[in-house]
């Protein structure tokens, strides 16, 4: 597993129950897309009382993930890559808003730099 880390550039409302979000960074220098229609990443959420704090695990020995001793776990889902702009250090994911949606939240009050 591999971990870039990333902010948010541009949040796109493309209806009014989805929305684009652009991430840029350094961390997306080493993202590599396969090109496929269909490609995946798995983003980790802020939690907490201040939705502030994000427990990234770290790989094991074993090929496995854990989360840090002592920290809770990060609500982490599976979202498609819309688009990847590999010399900007961007890519694209859509999100539904669901009403109570692990990301729809965050999703809501995301702004660049978040």
């Amino acid at each position: 597993m591999t971990i870039h880390r990333a902010v948010v550039a541009r949040v796109q409302p493309l209806t009014p129950a989805m929305t684009r979000v652009t991430f840029h960074g350094e961390g997306l220098a080493a993202f590599t897309s396969t090109g496929v229609g269909d490609e995946y990443v798995r983003l980790f959420f802020p939690h907490g009382p201040d939705r502030q704090d994000v427990s990234l695990p770290r790989s094991t020995e074993q090929g496995g993930w854990e989360t840090p001793e002592g920290r809770p776990v990060a609500p982490m889902r599976t979202y498609t890559v819309r688009a990847v702009r590999p010399q900007a250090r961007e890519i694209d994911v859509d999100f539904v808003l669901h009403e109570h949606g692990v990301a729809s939240g965050w999703v809501a009050s995301a702004r660049p730099g978040t």
